[in-house]
């Protein structure tokens, strides 16, 4: 769910998205695809910009292919786009694991081959490779066009140069200390919920 103001939101449900301008009481069907996947990971960086994924993952079949779909009116339409170099190449776009973008034009994709992590600076047409073998579960989060957070749920790995490197900033691997969900302000501070009930945060 992402909310855009307090009687606008939208809601993925399934192959759906779903929009209300009235707190609620009633909702419109503005996206509909017949992908076979599930509408997840909403990024909004203005209130009329907006990104969400829909990913198929089969392991058993090699499968693994995702979807970037884009509104410009606050949702109130979305158009699937055809990000390149995948769109040249004739390759599908594979399963995105983290989806974030900071302004209108720029973002940062993670995705499930290669572990790969990819840079868009035009609003999600073209995508270039920042580097690969950056392990996360769905654990990402950009505080800037710089500096950023990545977690494969029990590694905290921090980069300050748009993720061309980066250093341990947390590590624990005790039973029941894996990062279930995180938040950050827009300060750049971050509090992360473990399995086992614990608040912790960047020192940041």
């Amino acid at each position: 769910m992402y909310v855009i103001d307090s009687i606008t939101w939208l809601v993925a449900k399934g192959n759906m998205i779903l929009r209300t301008n009235n707190g609620g009481h009633t909702w419109e069907t503005v996206f509909k695809t017949d992908f076979m996947g599930a509408l997840k990971l909403f990024s909004f960086p203005t209130p009329d910009i907006g990104y969400i994924t829909d990913n198929v993952l089969d392991m058993d079949h090699y499968i693994s292919a995702g979807l970037i779909i884009k509104t410009v009116d606050g949702g109130l339409s979305w158009a699937v786009l055809t990000p390149e170099p995948w769109n040249s190449n004739k390759k599908i776009l594979p399963y995105i694991v983290a989806l974030q973008f900071t302004n209108n034009l720029e973002g940062y994709m993670s995705t499930v081959d290669n572990y790969d992590l990819y840079k868009s600076s035009d609003g999600g047409n073209s995508w270039l490779l920042v580097m690969n073998k950056i392990a996360t579960n769905g654990l990402q989060h950009f505080i800037s066009d710089q500096i950023g957070y990545s977690s494969d749920g029990v590694t905290i790995n921090f980069t300050g140069d748009g993720g061309k490197t980066w250093t341990i900033d947390n590590y624990d691997n005790n039973p029941g200390s894996d990062i279930l969900t995180w938040t950050f302000l827009p300060s750049g501070q971050g509090y992360a919920l473990t399995r086992d009930h614990r608040i912790i945060k960047n020192m940041n």
